[in-house]
């Protein structure tokens, strides 16, 4: 049998013997795996479905519907393009020895560091001080960048990456998903570790962002970093996530938050505000339970003009609340939660996207805030003046000033509901491996301290 099938630019022609038994579909791809590269179970057939069934491997072509001079187009890719894509540039490899290189250099043990103590203990060490509480965005990115690092197996995903990291895991298939897997999170499907993948991927820009505006200390050097929020923007693709930080430094007030901006469409985006500390929690949705008061931490904003989130005003106003620390000179007074959420949050969400929108305000889009998701315990919300959304982001106002971290965690949580990750259980499995690796990685600071200690006590026993 003689079968014709176009791939990419050239035409490849596979003879298959015509023998007492007829030739089989799995005889046609691994044909085609000699001659192209592509391994069977990454071979997509166009124009006949069925040829992309596993379970039709052992069919004859004939079953298929195959016949002899048949023309088929196939589409994949090749075991050395599938390598490249997935092996870590010496760009990446560079950005990955200089992060190891500065969480080796930190002054402290990780379970010396307040992102350590405010995500592990943030009811115990309220008013404690550094180093139990406080830190700043750069530091808590770090540490939680390091503990996802443990726990996807995948690498971090990249703009054009996700496609290919769907193809592999399909071609492992469960078990061996689950082999390579954190040992907490073998349970995760191919679609909640690819999740994984894409938020940690959208973490780990944010901290290389914050790690630049917090070296800015004068105007040369920080209108480079407005300049990269914007254009982060503005190449944000319809359908992606990008995270950025924010916050204040002020005098009396001190606080971190997130930015988590969707681009819904060409001109409008989806802008959701992140803020655990109780800095600006007067401006949450906030209502008590029988067992305590509960808050949502979550702002979202829908349909905001993509015109506003590129003026470079607005990012400087906004960076400069939080990068204000970085100097020298004396803190303002005058830099607090007001000036965000009374000046700069509805200047931005309440113009509408067409010049002839009518105008709306913030709390009422607030207040009709809703997603994808339902909840069970509508009556609830409802009872409470509240969307069900508002109702499902629900969480306790930290006590510690571990807002960075805290922070953090939520908007990585969120962007795991936002990239599929929506079963509440399965939510609290990845951040129960965050908290088990942030306690391996202070064992084995321990561990590494200890031995230096009997080190130098055995040295001292020889000398005596």
């Amino acid at each position: 049998m003689r079968v014709e099938v176009k791939f990419g630019t050239q035409t490849i022609v596979v003879e298959l013997p015509d023998g007492p038994t007829p030739p089989t579909l799995l005889q046609l791809k691994e044909q085609l795996c000699t001659q192209t590269g592509v391994l069977p179970m990454m071979q997509k057939l166009l124009g006949k479905p069925k040829l992309n069934d596993p379970e039709n491997d052992a069919k004859s072509l004939e079953q298929m519907g195959v016949r002899n001079n048949a023309r088929l187009m196939l589409v994949g890719s090749s075991v050395p393009e599938v390598v490249s894509v997935n092996t870590t540039s010496a760009a990446q490899k560079q950005q990955e020895e200089e992060r190891e290189k500065l969480l080796r250099n930190l002054p402290l043990n990780i379970w010396l560091l307040p992102s350590f103590a405010g995500f592990m203990a943030d009811p115990y060490v309220e008013g404690k001080g550094f180093s139990l509480e406080g830190g700043g965005v750069g530091l808590a990115l770090l540490t939680l960048d390091v503990a996802l690092t443990r726990i996807n197996t995948l690498g971090v995903a990249t703009a054009s990456g996700g496609g290919t990291a769907a193809a592999l895991l399909q071609s492992l298939g469960n078990e061996e998903q689950a082999t390579i897997s954190h040992p907490l999170l073998r349970q995760l499907s191919a679609a909640d570790r690819q999740a994984v993948q894409r938020a940690h991927g959208a973490l780990r820009r944010c901290y290389y962002f914050a790690q630049e505006a917090e070296q800015a200390q004068n105007p040369q050097q920080v209108l480079p970093v407005v300049k990269k929020a914007v254009s982060s923007v503005d190449g944000l693709a319809v359908g992606e996530w990008l995270l950025l930080p924010g916050g204040w430094n002020g005098l009396n007030a001190a606080n971190a938050i997130y930015l988590l901006i969707h681009r819904r469409g060409p001109e409008t985006l989806d802008v959701v505000f992140v803020n655990r500390g109780h800095e600006g929690m007067p401006y949450h949705p906030s209502w008590q339970t029988a067992e305590k008061i509960v808050s949502c931490p979550i702002l979202r904003f829908e349909g905001v003009a993509s015109a506003r989130l590129l003026d470079h005003t607005f990012w400087l106003l906004l960076l400069s609340l939080w990068m204000r620390s970085n100097g020298s000179g004396a803190r303002s007074e005058f830099i607090r939660a007001e000036v965000f959420y009374d000046v700069l949050l509805p200047w931005l969400v309440e113009k509408g996207g067409k010049h002839a929108d009518p105008p709306r305000f913030a709390t009422e889009m607030l207040l009709g805030t809703c997603d994808s998701r339902t909840d069970e315990d509508d009556d609830t919300a409802a009872r409470h003046c509240f969307s069900a959304a508002i109702h499902e982001h629900r969480a306790t106002p930290v006590r510690s000033a571990s807002s960075a971290i805290k922070g953090a965690v939520t908007a990585l949580v969120y962007l795991l509901e936002q990239y599929g990750v929506r079963a509440r259980s399965v939510q609290k499995s990845i951040k129960y491996a965050l908290k088990y690796e942030f306690m391996m990685r202070a064992a084995e600071d321990l561990s590494a301290l200890a031995r230096r200690f009997m080190r130098s006590y055995t040295t001292d026993i020889q000398q005596q």
